[in-house]
């Protein structure tokens, strides 16, 4: 690395400094982290999972340990309270640990209990994402976006002229696009706003105002799961043909289900002009068909069976 400030040698300016360990912030320390993390749990008995790489999995005859890392966000679980506990006091001892208990916020999600079901929302992140954008006062409506008009990457008239600063409106979809993780509902709405962030309008900015005040009006919306024993994946595609008005490219989008469960979702729009419907809605299938695919890897990894095969 360079010399920092406060530190370069005035007869060797041209000297690099050679680092015996990594940096936090530096591009090289989250692959250093990685590698550190994942070599310690293959030590202790866990195997990383090939569906996901940031999943272990540790089994035992009796019971199972999963691990999930994003960074140095750590989600552990388990069926046996005695052997997490004992795993978390082995895991502090060789790094610098901070144990917050019970699941109940993680990345942006709260996770919500009660006696059968799980619910999962981004009611802060909502709130900080309006506070950020001074729209916090808004009013709040019920529909995302207007059904009158569809639209385009040039429109005439006043709503057609370029921002000036098309920062803000990058900013705005870049901190929806974390929103779609527990708001498949707004998928759609996103994907499209997210096609105009190279050029954005007027017109632009007010569709994406206009999401904004939709989840004024929504915030305590979430995903709700609940347990019943069955894991049985049901898949659902459907796609607008030609709905792109700029190159007629077909929206196409799915949603996976366990049971009543939603548990993967997608609506994008696809890389090449189909010529008929039929060849936009196999398209899509085949995509459904993929996360389905992935999806059953990683249950046979997780040692979960499916009591029905799935439909789509």
């Amino acid at each position: 690395m360079s010399q920092p400030e406060g530190f370069i040698d005035k007869k060797k300016r041209d000297f690099m400094c050679k680092l015996h360990k990594s940096l936090y912030g530096l591009k090289q320390a989250l692959r250093v982290w990685y590698d550190k993390l994942k070599s310690c749990l293959l030590q202790w008995g866990f195997i990383t999972t090939t569906s996901h790489t940031s999943l272990f999995i540790k089994r035992n005859q009796a019971s199972v340990i999963l691990i999930l890392i994003y960074v140095d966000g750590i989600l552990i679980t388990g069926q046996n309270n005695i052997e997490l506990e004992e795993f978390i006091a082995k895991f502090s001892t060789t790094f610098s640990l901070k144990d917050l208990g019970v699941l109940s916020y993680f990345l942006g999600i709260e996770v919500l209990y009660d006696t059968c079901c799980l619910y999962l929302s981004q009611k802060k992140y909502i709130k900080d994402l309006l506070t950020k954008f001074e729209m916090l006062e808004c009013k709040g409506i019920d529909t995302l976006m207007s059904t009158g008009s569809k639209l385009q990457k040039t429109v005439q008239g006043e709503q057609g002229y370029f921002l000036e600063d098309p920062t803000h409106y990058r900013s705005i979809v870049g901190g929806m696009q974390y929103l779609v993780l527990t708001r498949p509902n707004i998928a759609f709405a996103v994907d499209k706003l997210n096609q105009y962030v190279s050029g954005p309008t007027l017109r632009h900015l007010m569709a994406c105002k206009r999401v904004m005040r939709y989840l004024k009006a929504t915030q305590d919306y979430g995903i709700k799961f609940v347990s019943n024993g069955e894991v049985k994946l049901t898949g659902f595609t459907d796609v607008d043909w030609a709905y792109d008005l700029d190159d007629r490219k077909s929206i196409g989008a799915y949603c996976i289900y366990i049971d009543d469960n939603l548990i993967s979702w997608s609506s994008k729009k696809q890389s090449v002009i189909t010529r008929s419907s039929a060849e936009s809605e196999y398209r899509a299938l085949a995509s459904d068909n993929a996360e389905i695919s992935w999806l059953q890897s990683l249950f046979s990894e997780l040692g979960v069976c499916c009591t029905e095969k799935p439909t789509i």
